[in-house]
């Protein structure tokens, strides 16, 4: 058991068993490896090694923060988070481990990170700042968490759509988080939100030049708080396309 994220000095770290940090706070420099569990107890714990060699476990309990700045840092780990996870990037990375539990997942940074089905939590989600993109094209998901809160620097984009409420304050996307000649070429998207959106940012639906056909399903109440819902729409009747 360690109480000091420099306890072990800077030197590698193979992690067969469990490495348990209790009421540590500070920066992780050492690498680590193999596959056993790194257990955060009461700490803040902020990864900077090489951690591409760890297959294990980061079990964060509910009084503890694990931060990480790139794929290289969590290596192919598991993170079964019951406090706070947080993705700080100014980079652009795809996050392919597995996330479960109930706590909170944040984005902070300006860099995004895409998301693919491994991520299964159910907390909330709060993007400060940059951005999430749920999924692809070929690989839609819907995001478990049962509330996402778009801050005023944030974004999310992707497809399938998210489980719970959403409150945007920021920027919603529906299709990729690209240039818009790159969302124009794209096919229609469909996104759901499960449970109720409130919108005092902005959701882009469609982008200039491009066809109607995305479609935003909201499965609760919608409310518009000062936002803007930008529409490329084919005007009609009740069975008009909207993108």
């Amino acid at each position: 058991m360690l109480d000091n994220t420099l306890g072990l000095g800077t030197g590698d770290i193979v992690a067969a068993g469990l490495l348990n940090l209790s009421n540590a706070t500070g920066v992780l420099y050492n690498s680590i490896s193999d596959a056993g569990k790194v257990a955060l107890d009461a700490s803040d714990v902020v990864l900077a090694g090489n951690n591409s060699h760890f297959a294990g476990t980061f079990d964060i309990d509910n009084d503890s923060t694990l931060t990480a700045s790139s794929a290289q840092q969590l290596g192919t780990s598991a993170i079964q988070n019951a406090g706070k996870f947080v993705l700080n990037t100014h980079e652009n990375w795809s996050l392919e481990n597995g996330v479960t539990g109930s706590g909170s997942v944040v984005k902070n940074g300006s860099g995004n990170v895409t998301l693919s089905d491994s991520a299964q939590w159910t907390g909330a989600t709060d993007i400060n700042a940059g951005g999430l993109t749920l999924g692809s094209a070929d690989n839609a998901f819907t995001l478990a968490s049962h509330q996402v809160n778009i801050g005023k620097d944030g974004r999310l984009s992707g497809f399938g759509g998210v489980a719970g409420n959403m409150a945007n304050q920021g920027t919603l996307l529906i299709g990729d988080d690209v240039s818009a000649a790159r969302r124009a070429a794209s096919s229609p998207v469909s996104f759901t939100v499960g449970g109720n959106l409130t919108n005092s940012g902005d959701i882009w639906t469609g982008s200039k030049g491009k066809d109607a056909g995305n479609q935003l399903v909201v499965n609760g109440n919608y409310q518009g708080d000062g936002g803007h819902l930008h529409l490329n729409t084919a005007l009609n009747d009740d069975n008009s396309v909207h993108g």
